[in-house]
């Protein structure tokens, strides 16, 4: 029996592993598309607090006017009842110039109105665009906390599993070196997979039946054994 075999198999279940672990690392949950979700979430947010800045501004802009206009009015009205003035064009024209400040009151008054729903709704909508974006962040500040976590687990467990391999490598190398060669050759050719287990009369890597002569020769792990399909090591579990 070719006792560096097993402990080629044990190198290879490493290799394996390591690519594995490797792989998760490397599909694991950045945030990113949760981070996309959360700028949007604080855009929308943005831009609802815009609106109802620029309504809440044109509202004092409005409420400006209206007193700035109903003062004119009372002074205007004032100036004409007061009996002071007795020239007849020039009571006139002051008549019509109250009543062109009381409908300019009128007409920012109904303005006034309308901002004012309009403020309602816009705080209703900053609301809910605010608890839209506490959610998100919260859900970013959750995803990233996770994947820190599984990143940690995964590269300790990497660590752990390129050390043994460090040491198993080393193993079969001093056992017979030209295997460990040829194992090494054919995996950098072969997706990782060097050696494929004996699956009932089956390669595992290829799912390939295999001759009755060689799994034979496998199973009596003297020497190795070669996948006629994909060209990897047989080896027989158990």
């Amino acid at each position: 029996m070719n006792q560096a075999l097993p402990d080629l198999w044990a190198l290879q279940q490493l290799d394996t592993q390591i690519f594995e672990l490797e792989r998760s690392l490397a599909r694991l949950d950045t945030g990113a598309e949760t981070l996309r979700r959360r700028d949007e979430a604080k855009e929308a947010a943005e831009h609802a607090q815009a609106r109802l800045q620029k309504i809440e501004a044109d509202l004092t802009d409005v409420d400006l006017n209206i007193k700035s206009t109903e003062a004119k009015r009372k002074d205007y009205e004032s100036r004409l009842y007061s009996g002071k003035v007795t020239n007849p064009k020039e009571l006139e024209a002051m008549e019509q110039e109250v009543e062109m400040l009381k409908r300019n009151s009128d007409r920012l008054e109904t303005r006034e109105l309308e901002l004012m729903e309009d403020q309602t709704s816009a705080r209703e909508a900053h609301a809910s665009a605010r608890q839209v974006l506490a959610e998100a962040e919260q859900e970013l500040k959750e995803t990233l906390e996770r994947s820190a976590a599984r990143r940690g687990e995964l590269e300790e467990q990497l660590a752990g599993a390129r050390k043994a391999r460090e040491s198993q490598a080393e193993k079969v190398s001093d056992m017979d070196f030209a295997l460990y060669r040829k194992y090494e050759g054919l995996r950098a050719k072969l997706a990782n997979v060097a050696v494929a287990p004996v699956a009932g009369a089956n390669c595992g890597a290829c799912n390939i039946q295999i001759p009755g002569y060689l799994i034979r020769d496998a199973r009596a792990k003297d020497d190795i054994v070669i996948c006629e399909s994909c060209g990897r090591i047989l080896y027989p579990e158990g």
